[in-house]
């Protein structure tokens, strides 16, 4: 598997877990509520005959529900603390999970990857050595070829090539261009 590979597969598994881990916080901590019931059945005051409305009977149901409102503010707190107290064992024990699987998942993509380099560098010093290995076979094959006043004129022009160096391909690079001028 190759660096970008890794990558691309690194980044799959963060992402999933990522959206996995959404899912998990998301369904444990939702709260689910029936709190029907809880506030009494008062009955509401008529208006009188008069069209006065019998307003002992309205400040008594308003303190009732003053006093209501705190008992009924406890019972939906603990309900609350309730539920997410029975959801969190679950979610921490799945949340751990998912960790663990994300961390060992990217771990087996990476495990390998120095040992998988290792290889490649050892065929591109391979190549190079064969390239050089190539290169030393064909200035061999050249200078074989080459006859005797060839030879002569390139000794000549090595020695008279002391102030300017120039490669061997170089070389026979302008013998190629000087042969091709003459025909």
């Amino acid at each position: 598997m190759r660096g970008r590979e890794r990558l691309f597969a690194t980044l799959g598994i963060w992402t999933a877990f990522i959206v996995v881990m959404n899912n998990l916080i998301e369904r444990f901590t939702r709260v689910s509520a029936d709190f029907t019931g809880l506030w009494p059945s008062i009955p509401m005051p008529s208006v009188g005959a008069d069209g006065q409305a019998n307003w002992d009977a309205y400040n008594q149901i308003f303190s009732e529900v003053q006093n209501r409102s705190t008992e009924i503010f406890n019972q939906v707190t603990t309900s609350i603390n309730q539920q997410m107290a029975t959801n969190m064992g679950p979610l921490i024990v799945l949340a751990l999970a998912m960790i663990l699987a994300a961390v060992l998942s990217t771990y087996f993509v990476w495990r390998n990857a120095h040992l998988e380099a290792e290889p490649e560098a050892k065929a591109v010093k391979q190549a190079a050595k064969t390239k050089r290995s190539q290169a030393q076979n064909r200035v061999e094959l050249v200078l074989d070829n080459l006859d005797a006043g060839e030879l002569a004129e390139l000794r000549a022009r090595l020695e008279t090539a002391e102030t300017e160096p120039a490669s061997f391909e170089d070389l026979l690079a302008r013998r190629d261009s000087e042969l091709r001028l003459r025909h």
